[in-house]
């Protein structure tokens, strides 16, 4: 693995997938990045999932208060949460988050525990702490709240399931949306189906991805981009993949494996040192020096074998390249 490592090092970067680091773009030794939605850059873009905070219609979620109303005396907790809302506004979470679990320390019979407790959810949504998300997002779960803000809560720990990577949670959490007795807002269900196939596609289950998305309701205002998530999931049953077995078998010619893999400046730096150190040994054996042809012949074996390790991975790692430029096409048509 080392040597394939230093035989990789600093040539065909288009090949990796990148990503900032200290403000400078480096190059990720590994396959595309599986969770999570990576701009042209490789800078995750920011998330804005359905807020699961929003105001009720019906009046169950006081609405916001003007500057008049703050104007007026109010209890304290109402004066709490409104704080915390107003540090989620400018993006403050982490200090947002703390104010609200101060909340539902200090009035823990407050009227605004429930939305507090959707409002920490979303915050560790929005700093990426899906764990903490879906663990706060669950026990809301089993708090006495309409069918409405129910469905918004499972909504809210499938796309953080789907962000954490756990795409199989993820299809159960959107597949409970709407279901049953379970009534609900539509375009939520809508957004779920999506999201669900989306899902699919994204644990490279193809043909059952694009079956799902060409299941997507005629009529559904997000019929367009389902159609055109089902056509390139079609493209991802064409690509030309590489097999890994094959690279193998190549790579017993030093560097052919890796030119078999699209890794042509890689598969040049295999073949020059595996042929010095082949050279070296024979020439330090010819003349007579064998303690020298042993020591070259064993160093070489490992970099022989760093080739052909380095072939098999480099196969994969293409495949994993190819599904994931293409998943980075997928547009659902709304931002989560």
């Amino acid at each position: 693995m080392t040597c394939d490592r230093l035989m990789r090092c600093g040539v065909d970067l288009e090949r990796y997938p990148s990503g900032f680091v200290g403000g400078e773009i480096r190059w990720l030794d590994g396959g595309s990045p599986r969770s999570g939605s990576v701009g042209p850059e490789g800078r995750r873009r920011p998330s804005n999932p359905a807020a699961p905070d929003q105001a009720s219609e019906n009046g169950d979620i006081p609405a916001e208060r003007t500057p008049a109303d703050r104007a007026r005396p109010c209890s304290d907790d109402a004066d709490m949460y409104e704080f915390a809302e107003w540090l989620k506004q400018r993006g403050e979470y982490e200090r947002a988050v703390t104010e609200y679990l101060r909340l539902e320390f200090y009035y823990p019979a407050s009227n605004y525990i429930l939305m507090a407790r959707k409002s920490t959810c979303h915050c560790y949504y929005l700093m990426e702490s899906y764990g903490e998300a879906i663990a706060c997002g669950e026990s809301l779960l089993g708090q006495p709240i309409a069918c409405r803000d129910s469905n918004d809560v499972l909504f809210s720990i499938g796309t953080s399931e789907f962000r954490a990577g756990r795409y199989v949670m993820a299809r159960e959490r959107f597949g409970s949306i709407g279901r049953g007795d379970q009534g609900g807002d539509d375009e939520i269900v809508e957004k779920a189906v999506l999201l669900e196939c989306l899902s699919l596609a994204h644990m490279r289950e193809w043909v059952s991805a694009e079956r799902s998305f060409l299941g997507v309701s005629r009529g559904s205002r997000y019929e367009l981009q389902a159609v055109h998530c089902a056509r390139l999931c079609r493209e991802a049953c064409l690509l030309r993949r590489k097999n890994p077995t094959l690279a193998g078998f190549l790579a017993i010619a030093p560097g052919l494996g890796y030119l078999y893999d699209g890794y042509p400046r890689t598969a040049l730096s295999a073949f020059v040192i595996n042929g010095a150190f082949l050279w070296g040994t024979i020439e330090a054996n010819r003349k007579g020096q064998h303690g020298l042809g042993v020591l070259l012949g064993v160093v070489g074996l490992g970099w022989y074998a760093g080739n052909l390790y380095g072939s098999v991975s480099s196969a994969r790692r293409m495949n994993d390249k190819m599904e994931g430029d293409l998943l980075q096409k997928f547009d659902v048509g709304f931002r989560f």
